[in-house]
């Protein structure tokens, strides 16, 4: 049960990463300060779908 939530948040983190790199490499930033929250948000996104990649692999790793 737990691993199929964290999958699929994980796959929600992947549509936004996707979804913010297409926003950054499309140049919509409308000023060098939008660009750089748009990269911190990316920044965080990425660390959140590894913190959950992580935990998934523990989970997995316990039940064994």
């Amino acid at each position: 049960m737990l691993t199929t939530f964290a999958a699929k948040a994980q796959q929600e983190l992947d549509i936004q990463i996707t979804d913010v790199n297409i926003w950054l490499t499309s140049g919509k930033a409308k000023d060098y300060a939008e660009y750089r929250y748009m990269v911190g948000q990316l920044t965080g996104l990425k660390s959140a779908y590894t913190l959950m990649d992580e935990l998934i692999r523990a989970a997995e790793n316990s039940e064994d």
